[in-house]
């Protein structure tokens, strides 16, 4: 896992800060769908929806707190060992507007190959919770 970026910032800039670096640093459309691997309040949740929309909804869950630490990694969500604890398909629960689109059987494969794509490992730390994300930076794995 290598880091590319760590910074801290009001929490009322995190998620422009967030799009910003994927379409800067990762050179990632955020406005496309693809799943996304996200650990929070120790639950992992498997999202199949545009990364806008994910990134809106858990910065708008860590508003409350005054500032963020944001540290941005690239690798294997593997290396991640909460998100590596906590990632099997049956346990894991499924969301994001674009899962109900897919069989189970589909969901399953998405999710194989996700994990053994590299990507965005991106912390989100306040003072009360820390959020990781992983986005996968593979075309396969992308669509509109």
């Amino acid at each position: 896992m290598k880091l590319v970026k760590e910074k801290k910032i009001p929490s009322e800039l995190m998620g422009k800060e967030v799009i910003n670096d994927l379409l800067k640093v990762f050179l990632m459309n955020p406005y496309l769908k693809r799943p996304h691997l996200i650990m929070r309040k120790e639950k992992a949740e498997f999202v199949v929806d545009r990364t806008f929309y994910v990134i809106r909804q858990i910065t708008n869950e860590s508003q409350q707190d005054k500032t963020v630490q944001i540290c941005e990694y690239y690798g294997n969500p593997e290396e991640v060992q909460k998100l590596k604890e906590k990632t099997n398909h049956e346990s894991i629960n499924i969301g994001g507007n674009e899962a109900r689109k897919f069989s189970q059987k589909e969901l399953k494969k998405l999710f194989e190959e996700c994990l053994k794509s590299n990507g965005a490992i991106i912390s989100l730390k306040t003072e009360e919770q820390e959020a990781i994300i992983f986005i996968p930076i593979r075309e396969d794995l992308e669509w509109n």
